[in-house]
């Protein structure tokens, strides 16, 4: 379900320097190819959840679930 509206997301996406369109819902993660959101994208997640699961999918059946973690070893974090 949350892979479905990562999909519809990534119709809207906002990627005017990279374009590279990545459609996100909640946790699951859509592109193409099954690429990664950039760091940016990372930062803001990890803000929120650094331990939080991110689901990255090509379509609706072939996905892998990483934590956000792993995905930004290093973020910054405000202490």
């Amino acid at each position: 379900k949350l892979i479905k509206k990562a999909v519809e997301a990534n119709k809207n996406s906002y990627s005017p320097y990279s374009n590279y369109a990545v459609g996100a819902a909640i946790i699951a993660i859509y592109t193409k190819d099954g690429g990664f959101p950039c760091g940016s994208c990372l930062q803001v997640i990890t803000e929120f959840s650094p331990n939080i699961e991110v689901i990255i999918a090509s379509d609706l059946n072939t996905y892998k679930v990483y934590k956000c973690s792993e995905l930004l070893p290093n973020p910054f974090i405000l202490k």
